[in-house]
């Protein structure tokens, strides 16, 4: 089971802290690291012209800036850099900030010229309906991006809000990995029959087949991002269970 927190982890390496040491990723997934910035750092980061990387801004106000561009963003926001793109992140905020860089292998895909993307973490944007994957309530999403914003196998990278009392349906996928960053509330997240809490600064990893879902059982809405990554030239799909959760509680 892959969970953790991210305050339990050391954040000031320069170039991240792995999330999840012992992970074998088995899609195009090569980077899932969590740096801190605290006053007036600043990390310096080579491009790679294997892989495309994109940072998930928690918390506090970063500068991202490499050849020609520079932009401020200020969490919660995500942001996506073009494949070999050598760049810095400075701090520019009155907090520490705190990131997770993601990176995902071409695997043959050709990159394709594009500049730097980035989006703040907004939930005016969301729309709502009702939950998926059988799930109870109502959920809210926002497709940040999707497979035509990449160059590697990424699949998404999502925002999403569970209503008091609502979930996300136990369901898996074929030929994609996932991961969970809850930004906000509280809930229960079920993987492969283990139920645990999740809380503001929680991590999961689903793997390529692996049973999970979400439920929100309080009276406050559940905020959290969701990024998956695939297998080039592999059709992912998404299994539903037919468990809603509600009567799933912690194992522990």
């Amino acid at each position: 089971m892959h969970h953790t927190r991210l305050s339990a982890l050391p954040g000031n390496a320069p170039a991240g802290t792995p999330v999840f040491p012992d992970l074998e990723m088995a899609s195009a997934w090569r980077e899932l690291q969590y740096l801190t910035l605290a006053t007036g750092a600043r990390a310096n980061m080579a491009g790679a012209a294997d892989r495309e990387v994109g940072y998930l801004l928690l918390e506090g106000a970063v500068e991202l800036a490499g050849p020609d561009l520079e932009i401020q963003m200020a969490g919660p926001a995500v942001a996506l850099c073009e494949v070999g793109w050598p760049h810095t992140l400075r701090h520019t905020g009155e907090t520490p900030a705190r990131l997770l860089r993601l990176g995902a292998h071409l695997q043959g895909g050709a990159p394709v010229a594009r500049a730097l993307l980035a989006q703040p973490v907004d939930p005016a944007r969301l729309k709502w309906r009702p939950s998926i994957h059988g799930g109870v309530g109502q959920i809210a999403t926002r497709h940040i991006w999707g497979p035509g914003d990449f160059c590697s196998p990424w699949v998404f990278l999502d925002h999403a809000v569970l209503a008091p009392g609502s979930s996300l349906g136990y369901h898996y996928h074929d030929a994609l990995e996932e991961c969970f960053v809850v930004l906000g509330g509280q809930g229960y997240l079920t993987l492969d029959d283990q139920t645990f809490a999740v809380e503001p600064g929680s991590v999961t990893w689903q793997g390529i087949g692996q049973h999970h879902g979400l439920y929100n059982p309080t009276a406050e809405p559940l905020n959290f991002l969701r990024v998956a990554i695939g297998i080039r030239g592999e059709q992912y799909t998404t299994v539903d269970l037919h468990d809603d959760l509600r009567n799933r509680m912690p194992n522990d």
